[in-house]
């Protein structure tokens, strides 16, 4: 038997050898991915609304005075999350007047009437998608009086899920940053 007609012949030891080293190397390179995956979720998305607002004078002490009202939805997993095909009609803001409160008791701002009401985000104004690590954000305006207000955010999802975000407001104070 000469040199050359054994070349071709791998012997089973070896290619039994080349699997298991292959299924090692992708145990050792992959196993944090699938882990993050199927044990943390850190592939879900996690979207989450955020509001602030701010009091602003439209003329020299001009009443009412005008509350903008910035909205986010940010983005903070590690997928791409679609807003306007997630959304089940809408991100909408409320806004709340609280009048008058007793000493001592919890208010419950939704039982105060609702000032205004505005759809921020439609469903069906077309894709809207927030990459990773990101927002979406919009500004919007009212002239109110001023007072106590209650603002609610709340972004609808297809899933019946409702993401929102509620904080207090005292209209009519002018932050030193915004005075002219």
């Amino acid at each position: 038997m000469s040199l050359i007609d054994n070349q071709h012949h791998i012997p089973k030891g070896g290619w039994i050898a080349a699997a298991i080293s292959a299924l090692g190397a992708a145990v050792f390179f992959l196993w944090q991915p699938v882990m993050e995956y199927f044990i943390t979720g850190t592939y879900d998305d996690n979207i989450v609304v955020q509001m602030e607002a701010e009091s602003m004078k439209t003329d020299a002490g001009a009443e009412p005075k005008l509350m903008v009202i910035r909205v986010r939805a940010a983005n903070k997993g590690n997928v791409p999350v679609k807003l306007t095909s997630e959304g089940r009609g809408d991100l909408t803001l409320e806004i709340h007047r609280i009048d008058k409160s007793e000493v001592g008791k919890w208010v419950d701002p939704t039982t105060y009437p609702v000032v205004a009401k505005k759809i921020i985000l439609q469903a069906d104004s077309g894709d809207l998608t927030v990459p990773p690590n990101s927002y979406w954000s919009t500004e919007v305006s009212i002239p109110l009086p001023n007072g106590t207000y209650w603002l609610q955010g709340r972004l609808n999802r297809k899933s019946g899920d409702q993401i929102s975000e509620a904080t207090f407001f005292e209209h009519g104070k002018i932050s030193n940053s915004i005075r002219q």
